[in-house]
């Protein structure tokens, strides 16, 4: 393993607590954008279990980015 591989290795793993809670706080942000009448747990369990339901989460999401696209 290259000095640089070692040292991303070593970087990475001490904050693999802080990296999990952004990702966590993250797809709970994109999930309350979703504009449906299911529950937040019902919008995860979905998420988990069908590959378009996470399509339809990121089309959502991207919907109401502040982006505009020309």
């Amino acid at each position: 393993m290259s000095p640089l591989a070692k040292m991303l290795v070593g970087y990475l793993c001490g904050y693999a607590a802080q990296n999990l809670g952004l990702l966590r706080r993250l797809s709970v942000s994109l999930l309350k954008q979703v504009p449906s009448k299911q529950s937040l747990k019902m919008k995860r369990y979905r998420a988990g279990m069908d590959n378009n339901s996470v399509m339809e989460i990121l089309a959502a999401s991207a919907g109401k980015s502040g982006v505009s696209r020309s």
